[in-house]
């Protein structure tokens, strides 16, 4: 049986034209932090990159993405911080919010670019772990009228 996970396929990018958004929520399985120290796709087409990443306590009403910097949807870079509990409040902190994730990408060409299995690397407790999110995206050449702009999901990368 097949499984796939969260993704967001946008329409009508262009090359070399940053965009930013956050539709993921982290949290932690036990009280603590960690700090985010690197942010990739497993499987990438097209050259998608991961130009930079923060994270923040959640925003809510606010879009879930912009073109241009991380700094268009209100994150700072030096960001990186997770300390929320996941628990039966949804992985939220004290102020009821959860630790939102955003990613800066680009690609560069008109083509339509994706990255499938977000890979996190972070540090806790002096040590370096690594997490893999079932999570896709592309930055799509055209609208959804191209069949490449669909998102795969994650079985079609596995062996």
């Amino acid at each position: 049986m097949g499984t796939h996970g969260a993704g967001v396929s946008v329409l009508n990018r262009a090359a070399n034209a940053p965009y930013s958004a956050h539709h993921l929520t982290l949290c932690l399985d036990r009280p603590g932090s960690v700090n985010i120290t690197d942010v990739s796709f497993e499987h990438v087409e097209g050259g998608l990159q991961v130009e930079a990443f923060a994270t923040r306590k959640a925003v809510w009403n606010t879009d879930g993405s912009a073109d241009g910097p991380l700094s268009e949807i209100n994150y700072d870079p030096s960001e990186t911080r997770v300390a929320t509990v996941c628990d039966d409040r949804a992985g939220k902190d004290e102020d009821g919010l959860p630790t939102q994730l955003a990613l800066q990408l680009n690609k560069p060409t008109d083509a339509t670019a994706r990255g499938v299995n977000l890979v996190l690397r972070y540090e806790s407790a002096g040590r370096t772990h690594t997490h893999r999110v079932d999570f896709e995206l592309v930055l799509c050449r055209g609208d959804d009228k191209h069949p490449e702009c669909a998102l795969k999901g994650a079985d079609a990368y596995r062996s």
